[in-house]
């Protein structure tokens, strides 16, 4: 299986070499800048989508910061 391997191995660089060999090879560009920029317009984007989420729950009064204020934090002791 290992010498299979290596042979059809072999033939596919063979063959880039014959597919390149005739053509112009174009100039390779560093994707690393571009796919920053889409990582961080993702981000962005989520953040902005959440912050409309919560703005309309929060409009909404379904968030339950509203029933902070009603929240009984300390149990008055019985005598």
């Amino acid at each position: 299986m290992m010498l299979i391997l290596g042979i059809i191995v072999g033939i596919i660089e063979k063959a880039r070499a014959v597919a390149y060999a005739n053509l112009p090879v174009p100039a390779i560009h560093s994707t690393t800048f571009v796919s920053t920029q889409a990582v961080i317009a993702v981000l962005v984007m989520t953040y902005i989508l959440g912050a409309a989420a919560w703005a309309l729950v929060f409009a909404m009064r379904r968030s339950g910061v509203h029933r902070l204020s009603q929240i009984e934090t300390w149990t008055h002791a019985q005598r």
